[in-house]
């Protein structure tokens, strides 16, 4: 059962009568309840918010300041696919810009990512928006989708590892702060708990994304640890290979 949004067809009708316009979310709580006559405040904008985290707002850092938009439509317009790579912010969502127009920017909702993730080269479907915007209108970026994944940017990624042997649970602290997904790691009763691993991400599906270990790391209370696990995230191997120290230790100083 779908939990109704308590104010969901004022909040609608709110942002419709904007045109399109980007209004702070303050100003646009205390519209509501000057033009609609709605006492609890608080609950007005968890419901603002609630609508924003479903995908049917959407919601715009402009000058420090969070600004909420049009509705997001589900309707995808036809002959409507680009490509460009994914740029995630701190709140999940994306911006894609096109490989071949730089001017026009797409914003994409989390829950329209598709298991996309930041850094990736993707296919992009353009949304109908709710009501039709003018585009002069400043800060404007059209809404979009993620229809698949061309390249994707990593597959290595570095986390802590925690393990709960009562209930037979773990779950992993990505190092990255834009990596969202959930993670099914393979053979993870071996991993000891508490260890910085170097996952190899090699599958998704439905619940998220499916992992190996590809290197355990280290202990977390080790020194040293937390900036390894930095290097390997960042595609780079801190270590010498074995011939590589061996032809080090031989060399000689003057």
């Amino acid at each position: 059962m779908i939990k109704k949004i308590p104010f969901h067809e004022i909040i609608a009708q709110a942002m419709l009568s904007e045109h399109g316009r980007p209004i702070p979310l303050a100003i646009l709580v205390n519209k509501i309840r000057k033009n609609y006559d709605v006492k609890n405040a608080r609950q007005l904008e968890a419901s603002i918010n609630a609508m924003i985290n479903d995908g049917e707002l959407k919601q715009l850092n402009i000058s420090k300041s969070i600004k909420i938009q049009h509705l997001i439509g589900e309707e995808v317009l036809p002959n409507t696919i680009h490509h460009g790579i994914l740029h995630l912010n701190s709140h999940g969502h994306g911006i894609v810009e096109l490989e071949d127009n730089k001017e026009a920017i797409f914003y994409i909702h989390k829950t329209k990512l598709n298991n996309a993730l930041n850094g990736d080269t993707v296919e992009i479907e353009e949304l109908k928006e709710y009501p039709s915007v003018d585009e002069k209108i400043q800060f404007h970026m059209h809404d979009a989708q993620v229809d698949k994944i061309i390249v994707r940017k990593k597959h290595l990624f570095s986390g802590t590892f925690h393990k709960d042997n009562e209930h037979h649970t773990y779950f992993i602290d990505v190092d990255d702060p834009k990596f969202y997904l959930p993670i099914t790691l393979k053979e993870w009763e071996k991993v000891p708990n508490d260890t910085k691993i170097l996952m190899d991400i090699d599958e998704f599906d439905d619940n998220g994304a499916i992992a190996k270990v590809k290197k355990e790391i280290g202990s977390e209370d080790k020194v040293g640890t937390d900036i390894s696990g930095l290097v390997y995230d960042a595609g780079f191997e801190p270590e010498f290979s074995s011939p590589a120290q061996k032809q080090a230790d031989e060399l000689k100083i003057d």
